[in-house]
């Protein structure tokens, strides 16, 4: 057996190893986890076994930070130096396209929203409910765990390949607005707070649905699959098949719902290819 420890930071660590022994079929999934101190999460979904200053005490408490969060959102917006699509008001390139664009002025290229107004994307990645915790097997370790039938099916999934997950953000906002509200509610807050933190981007991997009905800039990622043509090496597909046309048109037909969108920025075509990722090339 060889541990390595590939960085560590400056506080003194702790590694602790329980016997172990060589197996030629699978493990049992662990059912009954040792819990000498009780539940390790609790009814919001956090650590029991630590304490803090901004700790959740009471439902109530939760339930009336996150509505005050929502009452507040209405009032958020750009400052005044911000165009209404996030852009810089100091500096314009005409009266805008109506899409987003990019110009050069001689000496620099330049985003340029909507209005014409040029634009620094200041973007977060993944604003969504994105709290996903794996539980099956060990269960015992939390303290509430939701009616997955009831108004909270929705804090539930199960991820092929990592198990049955819950997700206690969905749960807690869920507990605020009710199971018809509490998107919509969580949608306008986060849009808000990256207003008023200075963002004008809803990144990748983000629901940028909620970007799109609020008119709110976005990129959004694209999924190639390459059904016909198929794959030659990791990820990369066989651009020499006949059919590799037909795909690329299928995959650039992921694009057709947000052609006409003025708040939409661009997209990602795939995000660190797997082939990219080794000591040969596709071509090898």
């Amino acid at each position: 057996l060889i541990f390595v420890l590939k960085r560590k930071g400056p506080d003194p660590v702790r590694w602790s190893l329980t016997p172990f022994a060589a197996s030629s079929a699978d493990v049992p999934k662990l059912d009954k986890p040792s819990l000498p101190k009780g539940p390790l999460l609790d009814a919001f979904g956090q650590y029991t076994l630590r304490d803090w200053p901004s700790k959740t005490r009471s439902e109530v408490e939760l339930t009336g930070r996150i509505q005050r969060q929502a009452a507040a959102a209405r009032s958020i917006e750009w400052p005044e130096t911000f165009s209404r699509w996030g852009g810089w008001k100091s500096l314009r390139f005409g009266d805008g396209s109506g899409f987003f664009r990019t110009r050069h002025d001689g000496k620099r290229w330049w985003l340029v929203d909507p209005d014409g107004y040029a634009f620094w994307s200041a973007g977060l990645d993944c604003v969504r409910v994105d709290t996903d915790a794996r539980y099956d097997g060990i269960a015992a370790a939390l303290a509430w765990k939701p009616d997955p039938k009831g108004q909270y099916a929705a804090a539930y999934r199960d991820v092929r390949g990592e198990g049955r997950t819950i997700n206690y953000l969905a749960a807690n906002l869920i507990r605020s607005f009710g199971r018809d509200e509490w998107r919509a509610r969580w949608a306008a807050i986060a849009l808000a707070e990256m207003k008023r933190l200075r963002f004008n981007t809803v990144g990748n991997w983000s629901d940028w649905e909620i970007a799109r009905a609020a008119r709110f800039p976005y990129v959004r990622p694209m999924a190639f699959t390459g059904r016909r043509c198929g794959l030659i090496y990791r990820d990369f597909p066989d651009v020499f098949h006949p059919e590799f046309s037909r795909d690329a048109a299928e995959y650039a037909a992921q694009l057709k719902s947000t052609a006409d969108d003025p708040a939409f920025i661009g997209y990602f075509l795939m995000n660190e290819p797997t082939w990219g990722f080794s000591s040969e090339t596709p071509a090898a």
